[in-house]
């Protein structure tokens, strides 16, 4: 093979490799995380888990909070740790990987205040020790059901769910906000209905496993 033979190959394989690269880089896969810096990597993962959460749904729309309308969260515990766990007699890690947001719709405002319904949802895959995570959400929540679909609550305010696909775990929590120029505050209580269009978006796009 010639020497001019030879220096085409090599250019068309980088030109090749660069547009992958460019397209992935573009495109915000994950599969050139690792090459990137940490606050690179962090920047794509918000980019991803904010795709999962539309700025407007019915009258609810997202909530900027301190800056962020989407957070990323990376949960960890001991098994052996766990009163529920133990008993398995299995230990290490059982870890989590949590998209969170917050929606709201005005439901009264004031020169002074504006009072907000606000829904809380919490998107989880299961990252390490699935099986035991899976365990944990059966042996600690309550069945309930919402439209005829199987949910369960862990406290009044809080409705979930064990999706049949993209994620392990969906959590809604309902409540409501309050802010003014000099102060603001968010209160999860009362009972969750499901009465609301975050709810309702979510679990027709994500349904429960049945």
């Amino acid at each position: 093979m010639n020497t001019k033979k030879v220096i085409l190959i090599a250019v068309s394989i980088t030109v090749f490799v660069i547009a992958i690269f460019l397209i992935a880089y573009l495109s915000n896969l994950p599969i050139i995380d690792p090459l990137l810096s940490d606050n690179a990597k962090e920047e794509r993962v918000l980019r991803r888990a904010a795709n999962n959460f539309p700025n407007i749904i019915g009258t609810y729309s997202l909530v900027d909070e301190d800056g962020q309308k989407v957070r990323v969260l990376i949960d960890c515990h001991k098994i052996e740790d766990n009163a529920i766990l133990r008993e398995t007699g299995r230990t290490g890690d059982a870890c989590m990987e949590t998209f969170s947001a917050l929606y709201g719709t005005v439901i009264s405002s004031t020169t002074a205040t504006t009072t907000r319904k606000i829904v809380k949802v919490n998107l989880s895959r299961f990252t390490e020790s699935a099986d035991m995570l899976q365990l944990l959400v059966e042996k600690s929540t309550q069945p309930d059901t919402l439209n005829d679909k199987p949910v369960f609550r862990t406290a009044p305010f809080r409705l979930g769910w064990s999706p049949a696909s993209k994620f392990d775990l969906i959590i809604t929590e309902e409540g409501e906000s309050a802010v003014s120029s000099t102060t603001s505050s968010i209160k999860f209580e009362g009972t969750a209905t499901g009465d609301n269009d975050v709810t309702k978006h979510f679990i027709s796009k994500y349904p429960p496993n049945q």
